[in-house]
């Protein structure tokens, strides 16, 4: 889509449609660093004068790390943007991460901030979404672990499941650990037995 095809009274809805069917497509086995490059580029297509897109994180001492990024600052412009538009979407503390749109033409990239808000949303919808997805992959491995600790545990020690898992809780508490690294240990345990 370029900016030509945009109309102002069409904008939110066209620009924000693409980005949110990379946020779905996401579910299907993009990753997170891909659909914020998506959001970066689309970013730059939809606001009108923008020669780049990036989404950083800013830490606490300033310093950047960038997620994403689309387009360049024309050469024979100067050395710099000329203007800058940048929304914060996602704050953990005095860590922060932005989305910013740099020109080196034009000087009024602030008319185009609900622009940018609106990828700013779509950009936390993503991280939230890698967090959440991750989360859930570890309490799955988590799940995994304790069955098969639970497992190991019955055949040891001629338990059935509920038994076994009930031996499995004591042994946490008993020692103050976290039930998975209780599990873990179980099957590293049984791993090195069995080589």
């Amino acid at each position: 889509m370029s900016r030509r095809q945009v109309t102002p009274d069409h904008r939110p809805v066209a620009v924000v449609s693409p980005v949110a069917g990379s946020v779905r497509e996401g579910a299907d086995g993009a990753d997170g660093a891909e659909i914020l490059q998506s959001i970066a580029e689309a970013a730059l297509e939809a606001v009108p004068g923008a020669d780049t897109a990036s989404i950083c994180v800013v830490h606490p001492d300033g310093s950047t790390d960038r997620l994403a990024a689309a387009g360049e600052l024309p050469d024979g412009l100067g050395v710099g943007a000329v203007s800058q538009l940048t929304c914060s979407f996602f704050r953990a503390g005095s860590t922060r991460v932005t989305i910013t749109l740099s020109s080196a033409r034009d000087d009024n990239l602030e008319d185009s901030r609900q622009i940018a808000e609106l990828f700013a949303a779509q950009a936390a919808m993503t991280m939230n979404f890698a967090r959440t997805t991750e989360t859930l992959q570890a309490a799955l491995v988590t799940r995994q672990v304790i069955g098969q600790a639970v497992g190991i545990v019955m055949e040891r020690y001629h338990l059935d499941e509920e038994r076994a898992f009930g031996y499995l809780v004591r042994q946490s508490q008993d020692s103050n650990t976290k039930l998975r690294a209780v599990a873990q240990e179980t099957v590293d345990g049984h791993n090195r037995q069995a080589t």
